[in-house]
């Protein structure tokens, strides 16, 4: 069982809809593909989302540094914190908000600290050091602690982040020196629209056309309807200036959706959001009488064959022709009528409720949205003293003639169940493969006070009908 689910999500392809489509066809579309559904925006930054790998990047990065605390009272544990702080840092690739950019400053500042106390003086010198120190127009500083005073800039470390007073007066050091020398910045995306956030800040371009960020390692990340649709790591230098751009800007992602054909090619961006959802994503739309899909892959765009189920309207097509519906069912006849029309009858649940057969014909057209519809329902109460009683006559099969309107699957119907019942009614129904469907039917026979000549005006009491069964659509 475990290879045959393995094997059904490999072969599934989720679905994404070019336009709001048509329910019947939506579902049809859903059950051939065997995925998800997806919108626009979802397979566009399917590759650039925040994802399970930046889940267990942040993680990561909390356990270890919960762990390399205790080698700060160990001889050269300093060394450990700084090589076991290295990746958990680095693998981190976004920033979403305040949570995130202290998580991640909380560890630049205690690799800092492993830093500052092993090297020292020898900082700038240590050829051992080179990967932690950096330059700044001539000054040398930590490169973990210049990297937490671009996260943030107004921050001062407390005796939780860095328990040694001595690396408390450095750290403040190195911030002065970071935050006075001259800004580096960063340049928004003209090409695709969205907001721009930086270290989980959203920001805007200043009248200068940029924005001006202390030097040092900046996550910036372009988010549209909340999915992330681009991500930068930068390294900027004091005085340099970075052009964010995005590798799937709008109008290539215009030009894609509506050029959409077989043999069309797929930008190698798109690409990779394609390959993120398991190497196969068709995109559909509704159509008149099928809907139209391509399969999108590595080989290219593709149209997909998916029939409509036979007999099935759009519902907003008003040139839809009329379908014929027939059904059998089985259900339930109830009325206290059975009991009053032969009070010598038993007074108990038996008496006024019986197992019932029924079937049902009808014919349904739309005009727009809306579905119009007349047809005859047949029930036949099958206990032994369920049959209605008019005059010196009875009557077991209760015709109930109707006329239904309704919007998408459920109907209300207005009809007579004869012999003497007004009755209002609910019916719906669910599509299975090729015509046939799963029906539903539900009368309530109204009560009211039929005339009888030489006799006393007899009190009817209400009727309820409801089955479920087989139905078909053609």
């Amino acid at each position: 069982m475990l290879l045959v689910a393995t094997l059904a999500a490999a072969l599934a392809a989720d679905v994404v809809w070019l336009e709001p489509p048509d329910e019947v066809q939506r579902a049809t579309v859903l059950a051939a593909a065997g995925g998800q559904e997806l919108n626009l925006m979802a397979l566009r930054g399917a590759a650039t989302r925040f994802g399970p790998d930046d889940e267990r990047a942040l993680r990561d990065l909390s356990s270890a540094l919960a762990d390399v605390r205790s080698y700060e009272t160990q001889l050269d544990g300093e060394l450990l914190i700084m090589r076991d702080l290295e990746g958990p840092i680095a693998d981190i690739g976004v920033v979403r908000d305040e949570a995130d950019r202290s998580a991640l400053f909380a560890a630049l500042a205690y690799q800092g600290f492993a830093v500052d106390r092993f090297f020292g003086e020898q900082l700038a010198s240590a050829p051992e050091a080179a990967a932690y120190r950096l330059d700044l127009n001539g000054l040398t500083v930590e490169r973990p602690w210049a990297d937490a005073v671009a996260l943030e800039p107004d921050r001062q470390v407390t005796a939780y982040d860095i328990a040694e007073a001595p690396q408390r007066i450095a750290y403040a050091g190195a911030r002065a020196v970071v935050n006075e020398v001259l800004p580096s910045s960063v340049r928004p995306p003209d090409d695709t629209e969205g907001q721009l956030f930086i270290d989980g800040r959203e920001v805007a371009a200043s009248a200068s056309g940029d924005v001006k960020l202390p030097p040092g390692r900046h996550l910036a990340h372009l988010q549209r309807d909340g999915v992330i649709l681009a991500r930068w790591d930068l390294r900027l230098a004091p005085g340099q200036q970075e052009a964010l751009d995005v590798a799937l800007d709008d109008a290539s992602w215009s030009a894609f959706l509506t050029g959409l054909s077989e043999g069309a090619s797929v930008p190698e961006p798109l690409m990779a959001s394609v390959s993120a959802l398991g190497g196969e994503v068709w995109l559909a739309r509704s159509g008149p009488r099928s809907p139209q899909v391509w399969s999108i892959t590595s080989d290219g765009v593709a149209p997909v064959a998916v029939e409509a189920p036979r007999g099935r309207t759009t519902s907003g097509d008003p040139g839809s022709r009329p379908t014929l519906e027939v059904a059998v069912l089985g259900g339930w006849t109830g009325s206290p009528d059975f009991y009053y029309q032969d009070p010598r009858l038993p007074a108990e649940s038996a008496t006024v409720n019986a197992p019932s057969v029924a079937a049902s014909v009808g014919t349904t057209g739309h005009i727009g949205p809306v579905r119009l519809g007349a047809g005859l329902d047949a029930w036949l109460p099958l206990g032994a003293n369920h049959a209605a009683r008019t005059g010196d006559s009875t009557m077991r099969l209760r015709p109930v003639p109707y006329v239904v309107a309704g919007v998408g699957p459920a109907s209300v119907a207005i009809g007579y169940a004869l012999p003497y019942h007004p009755a209002v009614g609910l019916r719906g129904a669910m599509p299975l493969p090729g015509p046939l469907e799963l029906r539903w039917i539900g009368w309530f026979g109204l009560p009211g006070t039929r005339e009888r000549d030489g006799a006393q005006p007899y009190e009817l009491h209400v009727l309820g009908l409801a089955g479920a069964g087989l139905g078909a659509r053609f």
